[in-house]
């Protein structure tokens, strides 16, 4: 959260969510932003975030850590209750990780990374 607060502070950019809010709409627009540590085929996760109107995703590695303090914790554990029917597919935490690591850049696409600190990287949601 303090990622967003600093990005809407500091530039004034319009921010997609905050889950904080508690609104069934909002609950929706959640699940689709977070969908990006899901298991979904990564085409659907993109087509969702465009028509929201995101150009930009702030996206942070730490958060695709599977050794959480209770494995059922993790967003990957929690993707995996909430969509059973992706449960087999790659999860797309391994997907980035691999690119963040320089391999397999050529299917994260149309993602684009324009940004990358240590903390958060910045990808950009080109076509």
């Amino acid at each position: 959260m303090p990622v967003m607060a600093n990005v809407k502070l500091s530039t004034g950019r319009p921010i997609v969510n905050h889950p904080h809010y508690e609104d069934a709409g909002l609950r929706n627009r959640t699940l689709k932003v977070y969908s990006l540590f899901s298991r979904k085929p990564l085409r659907e996760v993109y087509d969702a975030l465009k028509e929201m109107g995101v150009n930009y995703y702030i996206f942070q590695p730490n958060w695709c850590d599977p050794r959480a303090s209770k494995s059922e914790c993790s967003y990957r554990a929690m993707w995996d209750l909430h969509d059973p029917a992706n449960r087999k597919r790659e999860s797309l935490c391994d997907l980035i990780l691999d690119v963040l690591n320089g391999r397999r850049l050529e299917a994260f696409a149309p993602f684009k990374i324009v940004y990358s600190a240590r903390s958060y990287i910045v990808f950009e949601l080109s076509e």
